[in-house]
């Protein structure tokens, strides 16, 4: 009787200790949202701030014409001037809320693909790049423009939420533990298909490296190296968890102190086409 209880008590804490797991990972989640959210507020500051810079000339230049009309006295050299200043002013607007949309239209994108688990269609490359647009302030602290390698035309039909959560994730590893330094640093993200018809990723940085006993411990869910400064340990065993259970592929790393760290996803996948107008179908 006692040992049946034993086991029973047992089961129940298992199962309290996976809803935990879970609520963690669905909390790291909710922070890489709002790290997505500061990001581009801060982004689209300096557009708008712009925009409106723009609109207030263009107003007040109005407001004088409006007047010089209404007192008879408009000349055509102050007309011209002001036909030159609106273009100019217009074409910043422009410009500017261009900007602004783009940052807007790419949050909202990986925001949604991350927030679900949707199958569908997406163009790879323009992907991984909304999604490091997403995270260009965090790239912008240690000066660091990745550099992404393969077929621009390549159409895939899978999870980009899933592409877009693992990607962030390695990116944000990178800036927390690879780069001790804010000078020279390097991500490399380089894709191709194999001979198999499998999806192959790399992702490279030339940071700090790790050891061996690091190395052989960083999928594991809460392991981290910087507790001190709030690393939850989450970060890579979500990657290494939607590499292998959404996207059914495999993930290694490889890294040496002082040489940079690599990660090789093999992702098996669906081309679609290699055409734009295809995607979202």
């Amino acid at each position: 009787m006692q040992l049946q209880q034993a086991v029973t008590e047992l089961n129940d804490t298992n199962t309290e200790l996976v809803k935990m797991q879970q609520q963690l990972i669905e909390s790291a989640k909710l922070s890489q949202i709002g790290i997505l959210v500061a990001g581009v507020a801060r982004e689209i500051t300096a557009p708008v701030t712009k925009s409106l810079e723009a609109a207030d000339a263009l107003q007040q230049e109005h407001l004088l014409i409006g007047q010089a009309m209404q007192n008879n006295v408009l000349k055509r050299s102050v007309f011209e001037n002001y036909l030159q200043g609106s273009t100019v002013n217009i074409s910043r607007l422009s410009q500017h809320l261009r900007r602004a949309d783009e940052l807007i239209q790419s949050f909202k994108a990986v925001a949604v693909d991350q927030s679900s688990e949707q199958r569908r269609n997406f163009i790879l490359y323009d992907y991984l790049q909304q999604v490091l647009l997403s995270l260009r302030y965090e790239l912008s602290d240690y000066d660091v423009k990745p550099d992404i390698k393969g077929d621009k035309i390549l159409v895939l039909q899978s999870y980009p939420g899933s592409f877009s959560r693992i990607l962030t994730n390695l990116v944000l590893n990178s800036l927390q533990h690879g780069f001790k330094t804010k000078q020279a640093q390097s991500i490399v993200i380089e894709y191709s298909i194999l001979s198999d018809g499998q999806l192959q990723i790399q992702y490279r940085d030339n940071g700090v490296g790790m050891s061996e006993a690091v190395l052989a411990r960083i999928f594991e869910p809460f392991y981290t190296t910087a507790q001190q400064n709030g690393g939850s340990g989450l970060g890579l065993s979500i990657v290494y968890n939607l590499v292998t259970q959404q996207l059914k592929g495999s993930i290694i790393c490889e890294s040496q102190p002082d040489h940079g760290t690599t990660f090789t996803i093999t992702l098996p996948v669906r081309i679609v086409v290699k055409y734009r107008k295809n995607v979202g179908s």
